[in-house]
């Protein structure tokens, strides 16, 4: 199965998104919320081309894709 790249800044928002969670809706929804992460990070590495395309001006982004966090 092929590695997913997570940048710092895609690291740093999951955090955020974790203390958020954390803060307003408990540790379990933010603990959840993370698990769902993972899994979702999953489904990109055996199905990359999931998602819908995005059209961005940056080189590097070329073929970038996007996919929400699944809530299981």
């Amino acid at each position: 199965m092929p590695a997913v790249t997570t940048r710092d800044t895609a690291k740093r928002d999951l955090i955020e998104h974790y203390v958020y969670l954390f803060e307003n809706a408990g540790e379990h929804t933010a603990d959840r919320f993370l698990c769902n992460a993972e899994v979702s990070f999953n489904d990109l590495a055996e199905q990359p081309v999931i998602g819908s395309p995005l059209t961005l001006q940056h080189p590097e982004l070329a073929g970038l894709r996007k996919w929400r966090v699944k809530d299981f």
